[in-house]
Parts: structure tokens; C-alpha cells; sequence
């Protein structure tokens, strides 16, 4: 688990002054620049069909709607759990809300286009790109919402995640009055690693608005934001919480047995949809709605995030899981036939090249029959590394953007040796 951050020495006594009265008089806003009366009427549409299921479907609370400001611009700013979140956190606000949201996901269909009706603009993640803060910037002077989810990406074991830089400098070049939102429960509806949801009710609690003076460090800002949409992943006594299914996906996030820690030997048990079961040693496990894994032979039990941590703290960093093929061979991870494919503005990924998938300490290749590279890229080319919607590991290559098809073995496993070993050294979480 990531240690509570706090502001610097010296700063934590100004956090009670940060609290500054919200603008309720009037009505509530209607359109600004850039939201015409069509797009308004939609926005409308949207924002009240997807409130209905949230209450009735996801079963929906809400604290401190009251504090959030009717006019003016602000900052709303939550943590990131699931991808039901931009519904979640701006259906309750009678205003339009406009949000950055990943290229990759605007691009699934329906999704994609709902998300655009409820306010999104694209932003291509982890890089600084100009566009997407040049349209925040001119919604944000036309008086609008803007919704930025601080950590840049949804956590993988309930945990808030380390926020992307630049959070506080924001803040600060804007002279911004800022909400948060934090989603308590959201992870254990449907954790990002999960196939299906739970039947799990969704809390919410907005806080704010804040303001912050001059004296702030862009550093102290970047703590207050951390502590603020911290929110644990927990389940109230006596809510009534079930699910089905719910071990399906989770071999995917434990790509090693937490037993005995052979590679992608985790499977779902057929006979239990809830269950999982190794191949190489034959523990079992149960998962249930707090997503808790209860060890079928009996011991203690612990959350799936703790055995997601265990996992990484027990290859290393850079993980290593067969020192004698590394000092033999000089390959990390090898004997996956995969392709790798360039993401195109329109239309399917173009095939760049096929072939076994390697992974060196200093190179990511494709090896033909020859064993020869057919695509090689140095591990310093690799500008970025993420896992998007429908679990496809991105890289950003000479600018642009291309898949890594591993052959349906698992994208986490080989995405976070991607990583690690691109940083060695670090505690890297893949994104």
C-alpha cells in the first residue's frame, strides 16, 4: 500500500482555510462557449438517463452535493477506480461537466460516443500534449466543469494510485477552486481486473470547493491533492452485496500462483465461476464481493491487492523468473507468438511485423523462425507503456502508437516486465 501523503512541514495548519463558500445564487448554468443548444439538449439526455441507472442499477449515494458550486469554473477532481467513473462522479452535478478522456477510449463504440455526449475532449495519455490542454483551457475560461482524474489511470488493486505530475502547477496557473470526489466503493462493483461487476452499492463524497493562496508549493498541492481523493475500498456493515463470476479475469491480474509462484498457471475453476485454481501445485482459492481471497486449504486470508503486491515484491525489480535462461541466454521473458501493430487515426491497427515475442534486459523484439528479429525496438525507445480498454498493451514508438499482441497469454505480466525492466530499479505499477 502506498503511505498517506502529506503536505510539508509547515503546511498542514493551512488546509482548514483552504474551504471557501460556493456560488449558489441564480440557476443552475446553461450552456457556454462551446456547448450549443444541440449538444446542451444531449449532454441533458445523457446526464439524466445515466443518473436514473445510477441510482436505480449501482444504487447510488451521494454526500455533500450541497458544497459544490452552481456557477464559475472549477476543478473537479476524484480518484479513479473503474471505468464507470466519469458517469458516476458528474451525473449528480446539475451542470455540464466536461472531462479529459484517454484516445483510446473514446474510440470504443457507444462508449466512446456516450462519453462524448456527457462532455469528454480526447487527451493521449502520458505524453504533454498540446491540443487537449489547449481545449481545457478555453472551457475552462468559458466558465465550464473541467474533471480531471489526477492519477492519470484506474488502479488495478483498490489502491489510489501516485498522482501524474503537474497536478498542483495546474491548480496554481489556473487560480482554481477545486472539488474532489472520492468513490469509496467503486473498485468492488467491478475491479479493473474483473470480467463482470458486483452487485455492490457506489458511495460518493464531494468535498470542497477549496481554494488555495499563493503560498502554496506546487509540491505542497501535489500532497493535498494525494490526500484528499485517497479513499479505501471498503464495504459499510449491512450493505447487501453479492456476485457471481467473480473469480473470472483474476488470472489475468495474477499472472503468478500466490502458492507457488509458477508464471500464468491460474485458472478460473470450472466448476465455481468464484474460484480459482493453480495448475503446477493445485491450491485453490475463493474470491468473494470484498474481493478477499480465501484460501481453500485454509490460512489467512488476504485482498487480491495484497497478492498483486506479493507477486511484484517477489520477482525483484526488474523481475526475473529464470535466472538460468537470463545468464544463459540473455532473455527475460520469450515463447509467445504475438504481433505488433500501429494505431491508426481511423480503421484497425496496421500489422507492422509478427513473430515470437522476446523480451531482452535492453530490447523488445519479434524473432522469426530463424531467430532472427523481423521488428526490434530498444527498451529506451519505448516512450510509453500502458494497458488500455479491452486489455491491449500500448507502446509509443518513434511517436506513435502501436499494440503488442502477445498471443492471448497475459498483458499484465508482460506489460509490467515491459516496464520494470525499462525502469529498473523502480516500484512500477503498469497503467
Amino acid at each position: 500500500m502506498h503511505p498517506p501523503a502529506q503536505p510539508p512541514a509547515g503546511e498542514a495548519q493551512l488546509r482548514a482555510e483552504t474551504r471557501v463558500a460556493p456560488d449558489f445564487g441564480g440557476h443552475p448554468a446553461l450552456p457556454h462557449a462551446g456547448w450549443s443548444w444541440p449538444r446542451f439538449l444531449n449532454w441533458h439526455l445523457a446526464r439524466v438517463l445515466t443518473y436514473i441507472l445510477d441510482r436505480l442499477m449501482l444504487r447510488m449515494q451521494v454526500r455533500g452535493l450541497d458544497t459544490v458550486p452552481r456557477h464559475g469554473p472549477f476543478l473537479l477532481l476524484p480518484n479513479h477506480t473503474t471505468f464507470l467513473d466519469p458517469f458516476v462522479v458528474t451525473s449528480p452535478l446539475a451542470r455540464p461537466c466536461t472531462y479529459m478522456a484517454s484516445v483510446a477510449l473514446l474510440r470504443v463504440p457507444v462508449l466512446g460516443w456516450w462519453l462524448t455526449q456527457l462532455g469528454s475532449f480526447p487527451k493521449i495519455k502520458y505524453v504533454k500534449d498540446r491540443d487537449a490542454m489547449a481545449t481545457m483551457q478555453r472551457l475552462w475560461d468559458a466558465g465550464n466543469v473541467v474533471t480531471i482524474f489526477p492519477e492519470g489511470r484506474r488502479c488495478w488493486d483498490g489502491e489510489t494510485l501516485p498522482l501524474q505530475p503537474g497536478m498542483g502547477r495546474l491548480i496554481k496557473r489556473l487560480d482554481a477552486k477545486v472539488v474532489y470526489a472520492r468513490l469509496h466503493n467503486a473498485y468492488l462493483f467491478q475491479p479493473r481486473w474483473a470480467k463482470y461487476p458486483r452487485y455492490v452499492p457506489l458511495e460518493i463524497d464531494y468535498d470542497g470547493p477549496h481554494h488555495y493562496g499563493p503560498e502554496w508549493t506546487d509540491e505542497a498541492l501535489d500532497a493535498e491533492v494525494q490526500t484528499r481523493i485517497r479513499a479505501h475500498q471498503r464495504l459499510r456493515p449491512g450493505m447487501r452485496v453479492f456476485g457471481w463470476r467473480m473469480a473470472h479475469g483474476l488470472p489475468a491480474l495474477l499472472w503468478s500462483c500466490p502458492a507457488c509462484r509458477a508464471l500464468e498457471a491460474l485458472t478460473v475453476d470450472p466448476k465455481d465461476g468464484n474460484g480459482v485454481r493453480c495448475r503446477a501445485c493445485g491450491a485453490g482459492w475463493r474470491v468473494d464481493a470484498e474481493s478477499l481471497l480465501h484460501p481453500e486449504a485454509g490460512g489467512p486470508v488476504e485482498s487480491v491487492g495484497a497478492h498483486y503486491r506479493a507477486q511484484l515484491k517477489h520477482f525483484g525489480a526488474p523481475p526475473t523468473p529464470d535466472p538460468a535462461l537470463l545468464a544463459r541466454e540473455g532473455v527475460v521473458l520469450r515463447g509467445v507468438q504475438g504481433a505488433i501493430r500501429r494505431v491508426q487515426k481511423k480503421g484497425r491497427p496496421a500489422l507492422v511485423a509478427q513473430g515470437e515475442v522476446t523480451l531482452t534486459p535492453e530490447a523488445l523484439e519479434l524473432r522469426g523462425p530463424d531467430g532472427r528479429p523481423t521488428w526490434a525496438r530498444p527498451l529506451s525507445a519505448l516512450e510509453t507503456i500502458s494497458i488500455e480498454v479491452g486489455n491491449r498493451v500500448q507502446l509509443r514508438v518513434d511517436g506513435e502508437l502501436h499494440e503488442l499482441d502477445v498471443g492471448g497469454r497475459s498483458l499484465l505480466l508482460w506489460g509490467h516486465f515491459l516496464l520494470a525492466w525499462k525502469r529498473p530499479g523502480e516500484e512500477v505499477l503498469v497503467g
